[in-house]
């Protein structure tokens, strides 16, 4: 049986790595995908931050592993009569069961944002990081838009930012998340509601709930039905849209309607999975859910004996923080008890993405030890101590990363560094200067190129006249901050005079103190 797969993402792979665990010999998969990698999304919130290393796993590899085959090409039409699909090189190729996989393009949500989406946007953010802190950049706010509907990327971009801020030292940087959500990251219940307000109280990030942005102009965020908010700079999550796909059946924006096995509607030998879909939540984990339905459902019209299992959406999520990550854990519709733990994984292995076949691929290539599906555990029954085990631990490591390198030993640090990654899923901001400055002293300069992260958050990387300038412009704060404040206590003594005068007059007169005195 021909399975052609279209779309190299989650859920094109999980699907195939699926069929090849369920149907291995009585299915022939082939891969359409114009790309070499598979990008790792969840993780390219850090790529700014300079935090994380595993953005892309060849894609050789993984097809390799499935015993599929691979063409670098795209999809143009279908043809469900004559089962057949038509590539961007013209190529017409025959199908017996078709699983599109195409994923969502981004588009702006909120004209006048910063929309964080690909390759340029993600630029210019690193961009507006650098300018961070200076003269007309100091409140920043980040969007959750209504069209958004999975919005744990803004929650990790203010997170990140924040503690970017920290580590550089601009207390006067004020961040806000602004969301149309009713609490942070609703979705998942109130126990991670309550666990992600606490984070992002601790992390000095204001929050304004139950906001619909619109747009951002002129310095001011408009909001429907709410007054402007002020900020220098908004950044946004994108919403989605799936371009004409001709041969089949599309809705609103172009997703595809499926049913619960996910077939698309009307067809009978073509499936759909992931962001392509008409399923409003867009996430890497219901992605691989739903390939997995539709990979059982293509094994079963095989022969195999694999018997056919619904969509029933189960979300799982890793929040990065820069400190412990929090792992949250929620079946959608009302069935079961979410759960929620800072520290702790509630999947194994604890991957970014918790795809059942994918998830521990991906750990495979971080270099971690992991079964052949993923598994749920447990919520802990002590989640505060086992949080403290988890920093006690991360702050083991690097202080090993720390006594390595000071005896010269920086192959030896920088591969500490790779486990306290594996750990939090990125390392600490001051942390991303050190390994820049280990990796050039271990001797292998051509491996170690200009990291703007590193550079914003250490000067002394980009030039001495980089330095000179940063502590030029901490003094200009100082000055500024001690020319407020004189001039706060000089009005607040002024007041405080003037109300020791009227107090001393309305004592003379009820006689509390003699004239005179």
């Amino acid at each position: 049986m021909h399975v052609v797969i279209a779309g190299g993402g989650v859920a094109g792979l999980e699907a195939m790595l699926a069929l090849a665990a369920l149907a291995e010999g009585q299915v022939e998969v082939e891969l359409i995908c114009p790309s070499e990698e598979f990008v790792y999304r969840p993780m390219l919130v850090a790529e700014p931050f300079g935090s994380s290393e595993l953005l892309t796993i060849p894609l050789r590899q993984l097809v390799g592993e499935a015993g599929a085959s691979h063409r670098r090409d795209s999809l143009v039409s279908v043809d469900p009569a004559g089962r057949t699909v038509t590539t961007a090189a013209g190529e017409e190729i025959a199908y017996d069961a078709l699983l599109v996989a195409l994923g969502a393009s981004p588009i702006e949500a909120v004209a006048g944002a910063l929309t964080f989406s690909g390759a340029e946007e993600r630029k210019r953010f690193a961009e507006l990081l650098g300018r961070l802190g200076r003269r007309g950049l100091r409140r920043l706010a980040f969007v959750v838009p209504r069209a958004a509907t999975w919005s744990i990327a803004a929650y990790e971009l203010a997170l990140l930012t924040a503690a970017e801020r920290d580590a550089r030292r601009l207390p006067e940087v004020e961040i806000t998340l602004v969301t149309h959500e009713e609490a942070p990251l609703d979705l998942f219940g109130s126990s991670a509601a309550r666990l992600v307000a606490d984070r992002l109280g601790q992390a000095g990030i204001a929050l304004e709930p139950s906001s619909r942005a619109e747009r951002f102009e002129d310095g001011l965020l408009h909001r429907s039905g709410a007054s402007p908010l002020p900020f220098d700079a908004a950044v946004s999550l994108p919403a989605l849209e799936v371009g004409p796909l001709p041969g089949l059946p599309q809705r609103r924006n172009g997703f595809l309607q499926t049913d619960t096995g996910m077939n698309v509607a009307g067809l009978q030998s073509v499936w759909a999975a992931g962001d392509a879909t008409w399923f409003p939540v867009k996430q890497g984990g219901l992605a691989a859910q739903q390939a997995d339905v539709a990979a059982r459902a293509i094994a079963a019209r095989a022969g195999v004996h694999a018997p056919l299992q619904p969509f029933q959406p189960v979300l799982r999520a890793a929040l990065i923080t820069g400190d412990s990550p929090e792992f949250l854990r929620s079946p959608l519709g009302g069935r079961g008890a979410d759960a929620a733990a800072a520290g702790r994984a509630l999947w194994w292995p604890p991957t970014k993405l918790a795809g059942r076949y994918l998830g521990p691929r991906i750990a495979h290539a971080l270099g971690e030890e992991s079964g052949e599906e993923l598994v749920d555990l447990d919520p802990a029954a002590a989640p505060a101590a086992d949080e403290a085990k988890h920093r006690r631990a991360v702050s083991l490591l690097l202080a090993t990363a720390d006594g390595d390198a000071r005896i010269g030993d920086f192959e030896g640090a920088l591969k500490w560094l790779s486990l306290v990654e594996q750990l939090n899923l990125v390392i600490p901001p001051e942390y991303v200067a050190r390994r820049h400055q280990w990796r050039q002293q271990r001797g292998r300069g051509a491996d170690a190129p200009p990291n703007a992260a590193a550079e914003r958050i250490d000067p002394s990387f980009a030039s001495a006249a980089a330095a000179l300038s940063d502590l030029q412009r901490r003094l200009g704060w100082m000055r500024e901050i001690e020319h407020r404040n004189e001039g706060e206590m000089r009005e607040h003594l002024d007041g405080l005079d003037a109300d020791m005068d009227h107090l001393l007059a309305l004592s003379r007169r009820s006689g509390a103190l003699r004239a005179g005195r």
